[in-house]
């Protein structure tokens, strides 16, 4: 598992990049889109990130405006 903050910080900024439309029905009030942010965060790390940690540092980065 990676659990390292730097590889997974690395994976989050790929997914909000990429997932921009997610992201701002996530930021506008639709917080289920939040897990589909996850699941592509867990896709891009092939399953190997820590869901716990991947989930912390994408709300914390989604929620920094």
């Amino acid at each position: 598992q990676v659990s390292d903050d730097g590889a997974l910080h690395t994976i989050v900024q790929q997914v909000v990049g990429a997932q921009a439309d997610a992201v701002a029905q996530y930021r506008a009030g639709k917080k289920a889109t939040f897990g589909f942010l996850v699941g592509e965060a867990m896709k891009a790390s092939s399953g190997k990130a820590d869901p716990k940690r991947l989930s912390q540092l994408l709300r914390a980065t989604l929620d920094t405006p």
